[in-house]
């Protein structure tokens, strides 16, 4: 059977960065919200009730701007937590940076523009696939399975910001 690429999504939400250290060194940790039931620029609406972040807890990965199925080298760190929040209207997950290429360069991308821009952040975009969506309306999607999530300077919502 064919996978529609109909029912492969991408949704942008902005994240924090918190720095701290352990036994290893700079840990940097990431979280926020993922997802929402905000619509986003493709006039999609993804329902996080619905949502499936198991396969994510599991074997997902943090990526760099959807890079991860292109090259290993976009891959920057795990999350730990993932959780349905604010009465199922948002996804909210935890995780953290590893210390290689990528996870160095998405930090400091990170402090760079907290720093300097006024208006210009990092942020998340959940990576799955649609297992249900709105009979009535194919934009809403109501299940889901969350797979990954990238770590992206290209929102969706512009409207959306993040702080370290």
């Amino acid at each position: 059977m064919k996978q529609s690429t109909k029912d492969k999504f991408n949704f942008f939400v902005p994240l924090s960065f918190e720095k701290g250290t352990d036994e290893s060194g700079t840990v940097v940790r990431v979280k926020g919200v993922c997802s929402s039931t905000t619509e986003d620029a493709d006039g999609e609406t993804l329902y996080p009730e619905g949502f499936d972040f198991a396969p994510l807890l599991s074997t997902g990965l943090l990526n760099w701007n959807h890079q991860a199925n292109k090259t290993s080298k976009a891959i920057c760190g795990q999350p730990t937590a993932a959780k349905v929040i604010n009465n199922g209207q948002d996804f909210y997950i935890e995780g953290f940076l590893y210390p290689n290429e990528e996870g160095r360069n998405v930090a400091h991308l990170a402090e760079t523009l907290e720093k300097f821009s006024p208006d210009r952040r990092l942020g998340f975009s959940i990576e799955g696939q649609a297992l249900e969506r709105d009979p009535l309306n194919d934009k809403k999607i109501t299940r889901a399975r969350i797979t990954g999530v990238a770590i992206t300077q290209s929102p969706k919502n512009p409207n959306t910001l993040m702080s370290i």
